[in-house]
């Protein structure tokens, strides 16, 4: 559709760092490298996500307790 950016989305696999339970995320790619705060799935509890994006690829990922 013209006006609209185009979206990339790539689907991430993490894992936590306090259950160690895994679970996934959608991220948009086109937007570059990226650090946010998420809550496991499982536990709840935060966690620090830090992806490394080039060129719409995904080069990174660190996840740390927060």
């Amino acid at each position: 559709m013209a006006g609209f950016p185009e979206v990339m989305q790539e689907s991430l696999s993490l894992i936590c760092p306090h259950c160690g339970e895994s679970f996934g995320l959608a991220l948009d790619v086109s937007e570059g490298s990226a650090e946010f705060t998420v809550d496991c799935e499982v536990c709840c509890r935060p966690m620090l996500v830090c992806v490394r994006i080039n060129d719409g690829e995904i080069e990174g990922v660190e996840v740390v307790e927060e």
